[in-house]
C-alpha cells in the first residue's frame, strides 16, 4: 500500500544544485527525489489540496535555515542537514516518528547508506563546511510512495553553479571537488 507525504521542497537554484551535487557524490548515484523536508506524513489518505493551501499559509513568509549536521544510525547511516524556520514545527506531523518520542528533528538527507567508514567521513566534512544558508523560495510538494518519481534531481537542478553563495563566502567554491575526494577515499 502506498504512504502519502508532504515534501517542503527547495527552490533556490543555487542552494538545490549545491545541496543535490553533494548528495549525489555521497550517494555515488542520483537520487530520484529533489532537495526536500518531509513535514508531514506518511498518512493512507491522498493530502487534499485543501490542506497544502492551508499548511502553505502557516510557513509562506518563512525564512528556511540549513545549518548544522546530524546522524541517525540504526540498520543504516544517515547523515544529514539540520534546518529550522518560524513557523516549520506548526505544520509538522510525522505519525511514524510523534514528537513525544523522537522530539523535533526537520532535516535534509545527505547520506543513507552501508559504509559506517563514509557516514563518518561525511558527518566530519559537513561539520567543517559550517554551512549556514538561508533559503526565501520553497514549495509543498506531495508525494505518493511506490509512484514515479515526481521530478528527477538531475532534470529539475537548474544554473549548475553556486557562484553567488561561493561570492559571498557561504561556501568554498571547491567543495564539490573536496566531496568527491572524501567519498574516493573511503569507498575506494
Amino acid at each position: 500500500m502506498a504512504s502519502n507525504f508532504l515534501f517542503l521542497e527547495f527552490k533556490d537554484e543555487e542552494i538545490v544544485y549545491l545541496l543535490s551535487s553533494l548528495r549525489k557524490i555521497f550517494a555515488q548515484k542520483t537520487v530520484k527525489t529533489n532537495i526536500h523536508i518531509t513535514v508531514r506524513g506518511p498518512y493512507t489518505k491522498l493530502i487534499t489540496d485543501e490542506e497544502i493551501r492551508k499548511t502553505r499559509k502557516k510557513i509562506q513568509n518563512d525564512v528556511i535555515l540549513i545549518t548544522g549536521v546530524g546522524r541517525f544510525d540504526n540498520t543504516r547511516h544517515t547523515v544529514y542537514l539540520k534546518v529550522g524556520s518560524e513557523n516549520l514545527e506548526k505544520i509538522w506531523d510525522k505519525p511514524d516518528f510523534p514528537k513525544s518520542k523522537y522530539g523535533y528533528n526537520p532535516h535534509i538527507t545527505m547520506y543513507d547508506g552501508d559504509n559506517e567508514s563514509l557516514a563518518d567521513g561525511i558527518c566530519e566534512f559537513l561539520e567543517k563546511e559550517r554551512l549556514e544558508l538561508l533559503c526565501h523560495s520553497f514549495k509543498l510538494t506531495p508525494y505518493v510512495s511506490k509512484q514515479m518519481p515526481l521530478f528527477e534531481e538531475s532534470d529539475n537542478v537548474k544554473g549548475g553553479h553556486f557562484l553567488e553563495l561561493s561570492n559571498r563566502r557561504k561556501v568554498r567554491a571547491d567543495i564539490l571537488e573536496r566531496a568527491y575526494k572524501l567519498v574516493k577515499y573511503y569507498s575506494g
